[in-house]
């Protein structure tokens, strides 16, 4: 039986506001700065969010720079957006200390202005990017 091993690093940028890394890392760069140590571990997942343009760039210029004999794949996830909405108050009440929070319409319109632009962010860099995706 085969038993593979692998690194998780889960939002990379997004997840370092106190002490952010740059977004113009290449593999090598991107191993050190996030003190990743592969020993045993063939395979590096890197689950970021699209939320902002910047970090779509870091995964382009990531997965751009990665060269034979090492392979990349770029897996993209389209949530539905109610679902979204749903995961970021949970996040809220949850992680950021807004634990009062409640669905309202309020809150639901904060939402939709501050986000209306990811689906559209998604849309144009998966054009940009297409290169990397692969359909499994």
């Amino acid at each position: 039986m085969l038993i593979l091993g692998f690194f998780m690093v889960y939002e990379p940028w997004n997840a370092s506001k106190k002490n952010p890394k740059p977004f113009d890392l290449d593999l090598g760069n991107f191993l050190d700065s996030f003190s990743i140590d592969l020993q045993g571990k063939p395979i590096l997942a890197i689950k970021e969010t699209s939320t902002r343009l910047d970090y779509i760039r870091a995964i382009d210029n990531l997965l751009s720079g990665v060269k034979e004999p090492i392979k990349s794949n770029l897996i993209w996830i389209i949530r539905n957006p109610f679902h979204v909405y749903l995961s970021e108050v949970s996040a809220r009440k949850d992680w950021w200390g807004e634990d009062k929070l409640e669905h309202t319409s309020e809150v639901f319109e904060g939402w939709a202005r501050k986000n209306h632009h990811c689906y559209f962010i998604a849309f144009v860099s998966c054009q940009k990017i297409q290169w990397h995706l692969h359909f499994i």
